[in-house]
């Protein structure tokens, strides 16, 4: 089963990219005295771009008592068996989060975007 990342939670993240950018494009022409700054705030964007793509939240899957995706704000990917999760939170505050905690005690956030179909598709793979 395939899941969609939530896109209220893309929404807060490209927000809180473009503040970034625009804080930091902002920090570098107030203070250096630069004769081209198109260049430098092209740059910016383009790096910018590359590395919000480059971290942007894969699709979650959970097939064959495993569930995989990707750790927040990393490329790392998750490969973890359902029956070595110990606990599942669900949380819908401003997008979707459901927080599991590994028998070892180890927490990973995911933000499906229907979060009760993943909630139910992990407790019954058990």
């Amino acid at each position: 089963m395939e899941l969609k990342t939530d896109k209220r939670f893309i929404v807060a993240q490209s927000l809180k990219a473009i503040t970034g950018y625009v804080l930091g494009v902002s920090f570098i022409l107030f203070f250096l005295d630069l004769e081209q700054p198109y260049e430098v705030i092209a740059i910016c964007m383009f790096v910018g771009i590359l590395l919000f793509l480059y971290l942007f939240p894969k699709d979650i899957s959970v097939n064959d008592g495993t569930i995989s995706f990707r750790k927040d704000f990393s490329r790392e990917n998750i490969d973890l068996n359902l029956a070595y999760i110990a606990e599942v939170k669900l949380e819908c505050k401003y997008y979707n989060t459901i927080i599991l905690t590994t028998k070892s005690g180890k927490k990973y956030k995911l933000h499906p975007e229907d979060a009760q179909t993943l909630e139910k598709a992990i407790q019954s793979g058990k």
